[in-house]
């Protein structure tokens, strides 16, 4: 815990944090993944699989969260009011179909 709390940014160990900035928003880390302090019980939520063509589809239609979307390959993000995406290394959609991206808020092509 002494790394976390270090002066010297170099030596931060970003996995011992229970919190963190990333671009103007914070993140607390709920087990492996870092979640937007926004979401709540009511906030819907969509899984997409990191590296995939929905995750460069968030990345192309979200420019504003390129930062949380590069920050970690486990992390779940408000993307529209009252929506959220969880990015994981493991599983979810790989590609969003019209439906899904209106669905969650987001432009359709």
């Amino acid at each position: 815990m002494r790394d976390a709390h270090s002066k010297d940014k170099e030596r931060v160990n970003e996995n011992l944090l229970a919190f963190r900035k990333i671009g103007d928003l914070w993140y607390n880390r709920v087990g492996r993944f870092w979640v937007d302090e926004r979401i709540d019980q009511s906030t819907r939520m969509t899984v997409v699989k990191f590296g995939t063509d929905a995750w460069f589809a968030l990345v192309d239609k979200c420019p504003n969260l390129k930062d949380a979307l590069a920050a970690d390959k486990n992390i779940a993000i408000i993307v529209s009011e009252g929506h959220a995406v969880i990015v994981t290394e493991d599983e979810g959609l790989e590609q969003f179909s019209d439906a899904q991206l209106e669905q969650a808020g987001l432009p359709v092509r």
